[in-house]
């Protein structure tokens, strides 16, 4: 948040009080989708003992998102919105930030393509994202073993 408050001044993009309110809300809801991503991937270690390669695998994806999604075909465009939902916590925020929501986002199939129902939509991923990941959680609890003697 800090690097952007620098940088938006001095680019030439129309930031309002909306904007930068629906901006800080999708930060924090990509947060929390990314540490529910991680949570449920490192809590598969309950059961393999060694979660790292899966771990590694679900952030090589995350990188996916450094580019635009549209570029990649459907079945890859669909893992990173809902299967990974990387495409929450950079892209679509960026998106929303550059004004490029009027553009082709490829997405027209799974998208309201409007500030709002980005927002909602992906409220409503993040939700379902940290009820998984405390599922996974628990339920590797439940299935410990101590390690040690």
């Amino acid at each position: 948040i800090f690097v952007l408050a620098l940088a938006l001044p001095k680019l030439a993009i129309e930031v309002t009080f909306g904007k930068i309110v629906y901006l800080i809300i999708f930060i924090i809801i990509g947060a929390v989708i990314y540490t529910s991503i991680k949570l449920i991937t490192s809590s598969l270690a309950f059961w393999t003992k060694d979660s790292q390669p899966i771990v590694s695998v679900t952030y090589n994806v995350a990188t996916f998102t450094n580019n635009p999604i549209e570029i990649y075909p459907a079945p890859i465009r669909f893992l990173l919105v809902y299967v990974l939902p990387f495409g929450f916590t950079s892209y679509f925020p960026s998106v929303f930030l550059l004004n490029k929501m009027e553009g082709n986002l490829g997405l027209d199939w799974i998208l309201v393509k409007t500030p709002a129902g980005l927002l909602v939509q992906a409220l409503v991923i993040c939700i379902l994202f940290v009820g998984i990941s405390l599922i996974v959680w628990n339920a590797g609890l439940r299935n410990y073993e101590s390690a040690g003697s």
